[in-house]
Order: C-alpha cells, then structure tokens, then sequence
C-alpha cells in the first residue's frame, strides 16, 4: 500500500461500533460514493504529476517528454545540441555612433 491508498470498507468499518455495523457499511460505503470519485480522480492526477516530476532538462527525457505528449506513435521529434548554430548579431553601443544591425534591419543612431 502506497503513502495514499483509503481501504474505505476497513475505514467505515473501524468508525463504527460492534453493534451497528451490520448492513450499515455497505449503505455508508453508497452515500461516500462522491468522496471516492474525488479520491479516485486525486489518485489519476497524482500518478500524472509523479510521472511528469521524472522528467529533467536532459536532451534524452526532453526528447521523450515531447515525445509522450505529442508525437506518441511515431516518435519522430528530436532534440538536439544547438550550440554554434544561431547567427550572433552584433549591437554597437551609443559612445561608438555606428549603426546598429539587427539581422535585416539597420537602425541608425538619433544623432547621425
């Protein structure tokens, strides 16, 4: 049994006295049904959480990460190093009076 499983029969039974447990539990264990819809849903969501806390930022558990969510029959995303690839654009400080570049556009100093 886990940190959180109920037995809600032996609860009910152990909440009662000898004498009136009887046909009583099972008539208390139909008027607990929507305590046990909540449970059971609290149980679903936490077994989704746990299994979301087991990913890191590692390439591998991102890849299967993205994988599980939204590629999950063929398991075609794929994630890679992207160090070296993204064209560094140079901006000149306001001392230096030079334009500015960025990619295609070129923004040029209010004093020039």
């Amino acid at each position: 049994m886990g940190k959180y499983d109920v037995n809600f029969i032996k609860l009910i039974k152990q909440s009662l006295p000898m004498a009136v447990r009887g046909n009583l539990v099972v008539f208390i264990y139909v008027l607990i049904a929507p305590i046990r819809y909540i449970y059971n849903k609290f149980i679903v969501e936490k077994e989704a959480n746990e299994n979301g806390l087991t990913y890191n930022a590692q390439y591998p558990n991102l890849q299967r990460l993205l994988n599980d969510r939204f590629d999950s029959d063929s398991r075609r995303i794929e994630v890679r190093d992207g160090a070296g690839t993204i064209n560094e654009t140079i901006i000149f400080r306001n001392e230096e009076l030079k334009p500015w570049e960025l990619g295609l556009v070129v923004i040029h100093h209010s004093s020039i």
